[in-house]
């Protein structure tokens, strides 16, 4: 995943901004950026995502016939964006649950309350909430050149309570409760 300095994975709040195309524009970014694509393609076979991005993409729609992929999905969706049949499918198409994660961390500073960071959603709010936070635990730090970085992180918590947690805030996004 990329993001920036502020964990920012967009560079603003619309469709019509994304990182993918705006910083092969920026001086100062754009230098280092080819690292990026080069590291993405040698890591682990996951994919961190947005739910936005997904659905851009037409995960939505119902899919009949799903060709198991040999990665593994992470979703960040703030709004929701994935409806059920987005997550079944994704579901049906993962290999395993994520346990590690590695971020490049480009040198910008994107900003704004709106913009996509890498891990959006609603705000915690209570003291209870606080067992939302997934702690990790540092693997790696390489610097790379034109001032990138690239972190490793692993999960602190068993896999299975991490994917039960992630799993359970799902389905509270997916499924109304009932007044």
């Amino acid at each position: 995943m990329l993001a920036s300095v502020d964990g920012k994975i967009s560079t603003g709040s619309t469709d019509k901004l994304d990182v993918d195309k705006d910083f092969p524009r920026i001086r100062g970014i754009k230098e280092g950026l080819k690292q990026y694509y080069t590291l993405e393609q040698t890591t682990d076979l996951y994919s961190l995502n947005s739910g936005r991005v997904l659905a851009k993409i037409g995960v939505n729609k119902l899919q009949r016939k799903i060709i198991k992929l040999p990665v593994s999905f992470l979703i960040i969706d703030n709004k929701p964006h994935l409806n059920k049949i987005g997550v079944d499918n994704l579901i049906r198409k993962s290999k395993k649950l994520i346990d590690k994660i590695s971020i490049v961390v480009a040198p910008a500073l994107v900003g704004g309350k709106d913009t996509s960071s890498l891990i959006d959603g609603k705000s915690l709010s209570s003291v209870k909430e606080l067992s939302n936070i997934k702690a990790l635990r540092l693997t790696g730090v390489k610097k790379l050149n034109d001032s990138y970085i690239f972190l490793k992180y692993g999960t602190v918590r068993k896999v299975s309570d991490f994917a039960r947690s992630i799993y359970a805030t799902l389905v509270a996004r997916l499924v109304p409760t009932s007044p």
